[in-house]
């Protein structure tokens, strides 16, 4: 086989040819190259360069390790839980239906846009990619010079190739030296790297979100209601509709959902928010149950007070009937008292609910059994069959319930869905000194019977009974109260208080601790033709607030806010992210074991791999035979057929292997590879 020319070094000048190997030794595809023993050289490879050769050599290792530290805090701690703009010119909308303009372009907000997150995100991840394989090209080729250098035995061909194109030794070479087990983890553990990519981008999950813009105190969102120090009025058109806006405001606020701790107010001038907006100071109902006692059965005063409010079509029309219904609740007796500790009107009603499953499956049978009833889950609760007790159809239960009921300022309240508010902090409480709360109180008896088939605005009463009740009565509360506020104007005059107004209490009596009883709806409650005319709102609506109370209520019709636009929030897997950073470590790890191996080593001095397989003088090595297709098949087929014929020699033309070794000339700064004798033991 001819021989390659000699290579010249444009320092040193031609590089010295060891004698050409025998014809007789052409190498096959198994050619090794393998470290025999060093001859002997002038002098020592040179090590006074080490430093600044190691310094050369790990610059791409330290770059990788301090950029995935980076990367990895940069997930935890900047772009966790941050919210990014959906589009490039963003517009959030106001209460009063004008839009404002985000301008979000990349040289005025960078990286302020989702796309431009990702994007980044992607071109950190190729440069830490390039950076880390620039020490893996260099890696693989201190590996095989390495080797060559200090074993026994040296590399054959095939593995030269698999480091060299893979990264890696073949998987059967792990384990042929000594040193191969430690070196092909080292090349292992540097590979894992290129898994990794995904495991980061998979950590980032986009979460439709929002963000609220802060305007100036000149945008203000109206709030219906009445002001500081003023009274309130009502016209007919307005109370005529209370009854159809309490379904509306159930409709609206509430769902089938068990909200414990949530109040809600439906704001007409919020409908143009978005959800996630910001209202700073606003009103809403407080209705807590404190305690529900269920009686195992009723007593005579309870039947008769019902049988009495059906008998009265004016101010409970279709009780009887609105009754029958499942689910359907009728307030029996009502007793409240006013504590300065709660800031509200603490009271406990006596109520009757119907349990029966279904109205129609208990008209064809009238028996009432565990299984006929929503009780299934609530086997504890009493309740009575339709034995003529009480004056309409079902399986009835009773309960006395205790509740705190009243008002509080929220500050910081959001727009949870369309026209609704709710609070996320908690309430600052206003108690009774807000007009409306005893408003809605004395009207929750003459309504809540008729509120059962809304069932879209209550929880289902088969999973809790008790959940049902709570929710039913704290829903009906607000929505009541809400209605009452929409329908109030502010009245410019006050009216002179009647003695009656005095002795009961009147509309400033939240400090008073006496107790008293009444039956509901209040006797002073009358209904004239649509309307109902009370005594006891002009009572509560007239009077004169003391200043103190006026303090306490700073009800504004105006409210500053901060409108919502959306966004989408980033929500990072920290476990992924640890876990890509450990992979990116384990690459830094195995270059400070290979670094501490390649320590006295010759290998320690080449500070530019680019072009080792170029500069290496390897004159005195023939190339190997290149087979083509055809002759690969046809070895195959041969060794098939001998396999067959029990021939187990091997072919003819298959040759013995000729090992190599490396040698360092430290005074030319070169390597050269020369046969090893055919005497040389191989082994470790």
């Amino acid at each position: 086989m001819a021989m390659l020319p000699p290579l010249v070094d444009k320092q040193y000048g031609p590089v010295p040819q060891a004698s050409p190997c025998p014809e007789k030794q052409s190498i096959s595809s198994d050619i090794s190259l393998s470290k025999a023993p060093i001859p002997v050289v002038n002098k020592p490879c040179n090590m006074r360069n080490g430093m600044l050769g190691g310094v050369i050599v790990t610059w791409s290792l330290v770059l990788h390790c301090l950029g995935s530290l980076a990367t990895a805090a940069a997930f935890l701690e900047w772009l966790d839980a941050r919210h990014f703009y959906v589009e490039r010119e963003q517009f959030v909308p106001l209460a009063d239906g004008e839009s404002i303009p985000l301008s979000t372009e990349w040289y005025r907000a960078p990286l302020h846009v989702q796309p431009d997150v990702t994007t980044a995100i992607s071109g950190l991840l190729r440069l830490l990619a390039i950076i880390a394989d620039a020490w893996a090209a260099s890696l693989c080729w201190r590996v095989i010079m390495l080797l060559a250098e200090t074993s026994k035995a040296g590399l054959n061909r095939s593995e030269i190739e698999w480091v060299a194109s893979y990264g890696t030794l073949p998987p059967l070479s792990h384990f042929r030296l000594s040193l191969n087990p430690v070196l092909g983890l080292i090349l292992l553990g540097t590979l894992t790297r290129n898994i990794a990519s995904p495991i980061l981008t998979g950590s980032v999950a986009w979460i439709p979100s929002s963000s609220t813009l802060k305007l100036s105190d000149s945008y203000t969102i109206p709030i219906l209601g009445i002001n500081n120090g003023s009274e309130a009025s009502f016209d007919d058109v307005n109370t005529a509709a209370i009854r159809i806006n309490l379904a509306s405001i159930l409709n609206t606020a509430w769902g089938t959902g068990v909200e414990e701790g949530v109040f809600k107010r439906v704001v007409p001038s919020a409908g143009l928010l978005n959800v996630g907006s910001t209202i700073h100071n606003i009103t809403i109902p407080y209705f807590h149950v404190t305690n529900i006692a269920w009686l195992p059965t009723a007593s005579t005063n309870l039947t008769s007070r019902f049988d009495s409010m059906t008998s009265d079509n004016n101010t409970f029309p279709h009780l009887r009937e609105q009754m029958s219904q499942s689910g359907a609740i009728a307030l029996l007796t009502n007793t409240t008292w006013r504590d300065n500790n709660t800031h509200g009107i603490q009271g406990t009603w006596t109520l009757l609910l119907n349990v029966v499953g279904s109205y129609r499956a208990h008209r064809s049978n009238t028996t009432c059994s565990l299984d006929s009833t929503v009780l299934a889950k609530d086997p504890q609760v009493p309740f009575q069959g339709d034995d003529g007790t009480w004056d309409a159809d079902g399986c009835f239960a009773i309960a006395n319930v205790s509740f705190i009921a009243g008002s509080g300022i929220c500050e910081g309240c959001r727009v949870a869905s369309n026209y609704t508010v709710q609070n996320t902090t908690e309430l600052k409480m206003l108690g009774d000194s807000y007009i409306f709360v005893e408003s809605a109180l004395a009207d929750m008896p003459v309504h809540v019977a008729s509120l059962a088939p809304l069932l879209g605005s209550f929880p289902d009463p088969t999973n809790s009974i008790d959940n049902y009740v709570s929710a039913l009565l704290v829903r009906s509360y607000s929505a009541l109260w809400n209605a009452w506020t929409d329908a109030a104007d502010p009245m410019s005059e006050s009216r002179p208080i009647t003695s009656s107004q005095t002795s009961n209490g009147g509309g400033g009596g939240g400090g008073g601790g006496g107790e008293q009883s009444r039956a509901a709806p209040p006797t002073t409650m009358q209904r004239s033709g649509a309307l109902i005319n009370r005594a006891r709102m002009a009572r509560s609506l007239i009077s004169l607030r003391s200043a103190s109370q006026a303090a306490r209520d700073p009800t504004t019709l105006q409210s500053k806010y901060q409108p919502a636009f959306p966004t989408l929030q980033a929500r990072i897997n920290k476990t992924r992210v640890y876990i890509w950073l450990g992979i990116q470590l384990l690459l830094t790890f195995a270059g400070l074991a290979f670094l501490f191996l390649q320590v006295g080593s010759c290998t320690s001095h080449i500070t530019d791999t680019g072009m080792l397989a170029f500069d290496i003088d390897s004159s005195q090595v023939s190339k190997p035979d290149r087979k083509s297709f055809k002759d690969i098949f046809k070895d195959i087929f041969k060794t098939v057929l001998g396999a067959f014929s029990k021939n187990k020699a091997l072919p003819e033309e298959h040759e013995a292997e000729v090992m190599l070794k490396a040698v360092c000339e430290s005074e030319k700064n070169a390597w050269k590879i020369v046969p090893v004798p055919a005497s040389q033991d191989h082994g470790n």
